[in-house]
């Protein structure tokens, strides 16, 4: 049984040499805020792009009601 114990305490830090938590979670951290920087510029990029066709849509809307008036 203590032969078994050990093995199953090998495994673990095995597993926990291959993680290793402070370099590794550090830079998987870095590398989905990088994903989330780039998704919420390309978000915002659009956003922006459609604010600007939406605005000149109304601008063109308010122009035709005022040629409508005269």
């Amino acid at each position: 049984m203590a032969q078994k114990k050990n093995r199953n305490d090998d495994n673990q830090l095995d597993l926990f040499e291959l993680y290793k938590p402070d370099s590794n979670h550090k830079k998987v951290r870095e590398l989905g805020q990088a994903i989330n920087t780039n998704l919420n510029a390309s978000q915002l990029t659009e956003a922006k792009a459609a604010a600007r066709s939406q605005e000149q849509l109304l601008k063109k809307m308010i122009t035709e009601k005022k040629e409508k008036r005269r």
